[in-house]
Parts: structure tokens; sequence; C-alpha cells
């Protein structure tokens, strides 16, 4: 009960990005789109209308994020990265409020490469001639006596899966049989361990690998699956009885009984019998305690099969080129359904994700640890059968995050600190300076200028304020106001901020660098326009950097004169948030999370934090933010920002430097603290990707589009939708198409593909 009680309220969203390609230049556009989709087919939770997508540096910090509010079940947007950042590699992450509750590797993240104006200096080269091997028995242990099989993986020392050949041996020298990897650095193989013995696999040198001990106690699992059956062999030592069950990401359900007598036990089931997806056996004991597990993967007989078929496509620049998808059943049957679709040019073909979004809903957003290249076990293209047997070493060696039973079975917290973001809040605090007292008999008005919108409250009682069912764009200025109180008394409003994930760094995948990732050809009849291409080959290999990037502030104060400083800051630096008062770096800053359970977590005292606030420095001179906070750009002189601290004036959030233009601005002093102005996250006005359309007469200069053409939100209707788009002047083919989408029944579906011209 406890189980499906889980499913059904706390169960967890997955989010998938599919963005048009995982290389830029600093300047350039992320284009992406976002899918939200409930982890349990149970879930009675309504799904959540907000996504975050974001861009995090090498140290895990935030340096661009935005809020995609959902249109027509999906969440297009784009990210335009700053023109000053480093050449690296980036982590490209996106998330709901929902997944905030979970921990961090529940988000969508991937790498991203940045080619910025500062080469950054190559990491040393490790040696990989070392390998380490991990060995996973079938169901976690294995038993002198009895047939065994024991999943393995071999790594070197950079993590990269490496084939490997060897011999399985005893500790008396016998060579039992041959050992060797069949897929991405993993195999299997079964023996029948004697008692008193250990036992190693040795390579061609003689080095040997040990296997660990065989077990004394517990439970043993075996499954084999023949024709759509599954063969299910379970035995446990001990005495008693325990129970044999099915999990999937909805429901916990019993098999049968089992004696822990010794003697094996075996059940057969039909395929119809599991939902698709990710399935678990497991033997519990009386107390709840896993003996045995294992998982396996059930194939969705009906997930839509997509195709792309090129009608026209010419190998000359700005030629018409069309092609029509389709999407149907596996009999045939059209489907109806929406993608998005982006096609980049051949120059980029090794840089894509390496998963989609069937392979991520399905497969590696379930798993622990790194998939080498998710979208193998679902790729068309290669035939099911190897694809199937490659998935059930994966399922042997990877674990399963979702869900972790100890917690569900009640020993673990399930503390929700964020509900589904069905519409905007803000949250915050009314204070008495720093009295303790809670503010009564106040008038609290609240204002959004640009929409006309002011709302007041008479109160006679209270600190903590939300302000829910909202519904604002990117940088919306707010004010929030507490009227005139008798006998000089002042009350201070406060905004708690943006809740929104905090600084992490994510691991690189293992062999995840530019050495292996640039050593692929390149073409050298591109045109001079190819930017892009000599960013990759100067940044790797060349002695200077061709392309050199930098803020320029002082271009900036006319290009947004119009906007506040806090505005501008609100925007080009996401990791800075404003509270009315003070500014800080949200990613130096202590981080403190409410229950939305209760509402006396949310009222709990909280003690003033100075830990990443940032400096304003006016004219030399600390000055207070909220009396500037409204300060336009076009009265600046001069801006200089900083994120580090400064050894001058200090800040560990980072410092602000201004210098006002001659004839004042000292309006900006006056301004009265019980107002508070501020301007949250708002979501991001829709964007839309410029694709030229020559042979309509669209005439443009010359023409050296990295990504030839992104289309969000393509519909399918009865199985078929034609794309058009005319090439670029860049004659760099092969075009690489990928296509991501889900069908009107909520199955979704990827079809990747490199195309050539007629």
């Amino acid at each position: 009960m406890r189980f499906e009680s889980y499913s059904a309220w706390r169960s967890p969203e997955k989010v998938y990005l599919h963005y048009d390609r995982s290389c830029y230049t600093a300047g350039e556009t992320i284009w992406f789109r976002g899918w939200v989709q409930e982890a349990s087919a149970l879930s009675l939770l309504p799904p959540s209308n907000f996504l975050y997508a974001e861009v995090l540096d090498q140290r895990g910090e935030v340096v661009v994020r935005v809020k995609i509010k959902q249109t027509n079940d999906a969440f297009p947007g784009c990210i335009e990265l700053p023109d000053n950042l480093e050449t690296g590699f980036y982590t490209i992450r996106a998330y709901t409020l929902w997944q905030l509750n979970s921990p961090d590797d529940y988000l969508f993240n991937d790498r991203i490469r940045i080619i910025g104006g500062k080469k950054k200096e190559d990491s040393p080269k490790s040696s990989s001639s070392d390998i380490a091997i991990s060995f996973w028995p079938e169901s976690g242990r294995y038993f002198a006596g009895q047939s065994s099989v024991i999943g393995f993986k071999v790594v070197d020392n950079l993590g990269r899966s490496v084939d490997f050949s060897g011999f399985l041996v005893s500790d008396d020298g016998e060579t039992l049989e041959p050992v060797l990897t069949v897929h991405d650095g993993m195999g299997a193989f079964s023996f029948m361990p004697e008692k008193g013995k250990t036992y190693s696999i040795t390579d061609a040198s003689g080095k040997k690998y040990p296997l660990p001990p065989s077990s004394q106690e517990g439970a043993l699992l075996q499954l084999h699956i023949r024709q759509g059956r599954y063969y299910i062999s379970a035995l446990g030592y001990g005495g008693g009885a325990a129970s044999l069950l099915v999990r999937d990401a909805a429901e916990l359900r019993p098999v049968s009984n089992i004696d822990l007598d010794g003697k094996v036990s075996t059940f057969v089931i039909d395929n119809s019998f599991f939902r698709p997806g990710i399935n678990h056996f497991l033997i519990v004991d009386s107390g709840g305690q896993i003996m045995a597990e294992r998982l396996f993967f059930v194939r969705d007989t009906q997930a839509p099969l997509c195709k792309l078929e090129m009608t026209s496509f010419l190998p000359t620049p700005r030629a018409l080129t069309e092609a029509v998808v389709s999407l149907n059943k596996p009999d045939g049957t059209p489907l109806d359904g929406d993608c998005s679709v982006s096609i980049v040019r051949g120059t980029l073909k090794n840089w894509q994700q390496s998963d989609g979004i069937a392979s991520y809903m399905g497969l590696s957003s379930e798993l622990k640890g790194n998939i080498n290249k998710p979208y193998y076990y679902f790729d068309p293209d290669i035939p099911e059968k190897e694809r199937d047997a490659a998935l059930d070493l994966l399922m042997m060696i990877q674990g399963w995050r979702y869900y972790d039973l100890e917690k569900i079975a009640g020993r673990g917290d399930f503390k929700i600190r964020h509900r589904r973001e069905l519409a905007q809040e803000l949250r915050g605090t009314v204070s008495g300076g720093r009295s303790s007292k809670i503010p009564e008999n106040y008038t609290f008005t609240f204002m959004i200028p640009n929409q006309k919108m002011m709302h007041y409250l008479k109160v006679e009682r209270g600190r903590y304020f939300i302000i829910d069912s909202l519904d604002f764009q990117e940088n919306t200025e707010m004010l929030i106001n507490i009227g005139k109180l008798p006998r000089g008394k002042r009350y201070f409003p406060n905004w708690d901020g943006d809740p929104v994930a905090g600084s992490h760094i994510y691991k690189p995948a293992p062999g995840y660098s530019a050495e292996t990732r640039l050593a692929s050809p390149t073409k050298n009849d591109l045109a001079p326009g190819d930017t892009l291409q000599a960013a990759i080959i100067t940044a790797s290999y060349g002695d200077d950097d061709v392309l050199v990037f930098g803020r320029s502030y002082r271009e900036d104060l006319t290009t947004y004169k119009e906007w506040t400083l806090i505005e501008y800051l609100n925007v080009t630096k996401p990791m800075f948030e404003y509270d009315g008062d003070n500014m800080y770096n949200r990613n130096r800053r202590r981080s403190t999370s409410f229950s939305d359970e209760s509402d006396s977590d949310f009222g709990a005292d909280e003690e003033d934090d100075d830990r990443g606030r940032v400096r304003l420095i006016v004219e030399d001179n600390e000055e207070a933010w909220w009396s500037y906070d409204q300060v336009r750009l076009e009265d600046l002189r001069t801006l200089s920002i900083a994120t580090q601290a400064d050894p001058v004036y200090g800040g560990d959030g980072g410092v602000v430097y201004i210098t006002l233009k001659p004839g004042g601005l000292h309006r900006y002093y006056d301004r009265d603290p019980s107002l508070l102005y501020f301007v949250p996250l708002g979501y991001q006005v829709p964007r839309y990707f410029e694709s030229p359309r020559y042979d309509r007469g669209e005439d443009y200069g010359y023409d050296t589009r990295n990504t030839i053409l992104w289309a969000p939100e393509v519909v399918i209707d009865g199985g078929r939708a034609t794309i058009e788009f005319c090439n670029s002047d860049i004659p760099d083919f092969p075009y690489v198409i990928r296509i991501e989408g889900m069908a009107a029944d909520g199955r979704p579906f990827s079809r990747h593909c490199i195309v050539n011209p007629e």
C-alpha cells in the first residue's frame, strides 16, 4: 500500500531536453524543447506547467538560466549564451521544481562544449593501459554448488569501456572457460563454483582479477527469457519463508512465496504480466529485507515507429530541401503526434546528444551511473536481438534508482520541499527590522506595474506571505509596499528569492574529452565563414585563438539602457538574486528549504546570513542595494561586475561597481525601505529560430548557419508531417537530423539519422 501511495502522490517527474547540438561558440543560442513526463503511470498529480533550463560552468555554477511555460503540451525555448565564456565543457541542466524533492541525479543533465575567447589548458593526458574489472553476480550474490551467472564490466583508468578477453581460473590453477566482453565493455559467464575454492579472471599477461567470494546465506535469482515467456529460478538458505515480488515504476506485486530450504523453485510468467520498461524481480524476507534482485527490461510492442524520407535534397547552396516524417504503429496504422526536429551541418555530426527521448524516458533516466550511448538500445537500424542481448547485460550491471524501497517502507525522509508548479507564486516575509515581534495592523500592497495590477490587504497580524496564481514573463518588475504606520513604526517586506536548484558539479561521462571528440576528420574545403570549425581546430591544436569573445559592459549600457540595474543583473547573472534589500550570489549563499506540507515549517525563524552577499560599490563607496535598485542603465557612466570576492572591497558573493553620469540621480538614495522592488524569474517570451526561405525570395548575407533548421513543434497528422528548409551557403554534407517526439497516446519516439544529397 505504501508503494502504491508513493506512486500516486509522490511519484517523481522526468524531464528530457532535445537541443540542436552539443557544441557552440560563446554568444550563440542553444535551441531546445523540453518534455515533462510522470515516472509512474499511476500518478494522480497534475503535471508541472513550468520547466527550468540552465547552463553550468566547470565549477558547477549557473551562468545562464531560463524558465519555460508549457504551451501545447511542450516546453520550447532557447538559451542565449553569454559571449564572455571560456572554452571548455559545460553542463546543460533542466528540471521542474517538483524534481528538487529528489537527489540532483534525477535532474536532466548532459555535457556540452563551448568555444570561447580564452583557451583552457588541456588537462594532463592519462594512460589508459591499466584496466579495472567489476563483477556483478546475477542477483547480487552466488553460491557454491549452484549454477551461477556473473556479469562483468571492464573500464580503463579514465572510466571508458574497454574490450577484453581472458579466462576464468580457479585458485588451484585450473582453467575453466574463456570469458570476453560482447558490448561496451560488458560481458557475462556462467559456471558451477565449488565449495572452498576461489576464482579469478586472468588476462593474456597473466594478471588476475579476483571474483568476490561466494555467499553462505541469502537467496539467488536467475532469469531466462524465451519466446516471450519469463522463466525465474529462485532459491534461498536459512530456513523460513520469503516472497518473490515484481515491481515496476507503478506497482509492487506478489508472484509467489518460496521456502528458504536450499531447493530451487521455478516460475513461468507470460510477457503480458509486465508493463513495458524496467521491471524488477525481488526476493524479500519476512522482515522486509531484500535478499536477491534482478532487473530486466520489457520492450513496448506498441512503441511508435518513426521514419524519415528525403523527397528533395540537392547539394547546392540555398536549394529548397523537403522531407516527410511518418509515424505508425508496428502494424502500419498511422499515428498522430508531435515532435521537434533539429538539422545541423556535417561538421557537427560528432557533436550530438547520445540519448533520445525514447531511451531517456525508458532507460537512462532510471538507471544509476552513466550509460554510454543509450540510444543504441533503441536504434531501429540495429537488429533487435543484438540490442536485447546488450540490454540484458546492462540490466545486470546498472542499478535501478526508481524507487528506493527502504524509504518507501518508512525508513527514510520524503519531506516535500517543493510543490508541483502549476502557476507562479512568490513567498516572503514582513519584519520589523531587528525586532522578533510579529508585525501587526499594517496594509500590504502588491503591484505589477506593467500589468496594471494592484492588490492590497489589511493585515491584523502576520509575518509570512504567499502570493500565488500569478502569470508573468521574464523581466517583470514587481513592488510590495507596506503602508504608513502610527508612531513612526516601520515594517520591511522581504522576498525569499526564486526557488531554483543550487550549484552542482556533474561528473563528465567517462572518456568525454576534447581529444577524443575532436579526433574526427574535418573538411578542408569549407568557406572562410565557417567560424565554428575554425574555433574547434584552434581551441584544440592551434597556437593562438582565432576567435576572441568578451562582454563589453559599455556597449550594454547603450543596448539595455531602459533596463533597471536589477533587471540587467537578473538576466545576465542568474547566480545573483535580489531580496529587496540585498543582492546575493545564490551559488555561495547558504540554502534554506521550506516544507510545503506545513505552514509551521514556512514560519520558522531564520537568522541573518551574510554568506554570498554581493557588494555594490558606487563611486568607490559601498552603498545599500535598495537605494539603487531602480536606477536604469542609461543613468550609469560605467559598470563592472565580478562574481568573485574583491581583494579591496571583499564581497563573498561578488562585487558590482558603478559610476553615475554627472548631474544627480540622488533620488535613488531616498527610497522608502518599506517599498520592496524586485524582478523574479519569469517565463521566457517565445523566440523563433530564423530559417531563411530563399525559394520565396528572401535575401540574406552569406549564410553560415551551423544549425540548418530547428523546428520545436512539428505536428504529425494522420501519420505524416512535411518539413521544408533551405540549405545554407556552406556545402557541408551530410546533414544530421534528429527527431524527438510523443505520439498522441503518450508513447515517446526518436529517430536519428545522417542524410546525403541526391
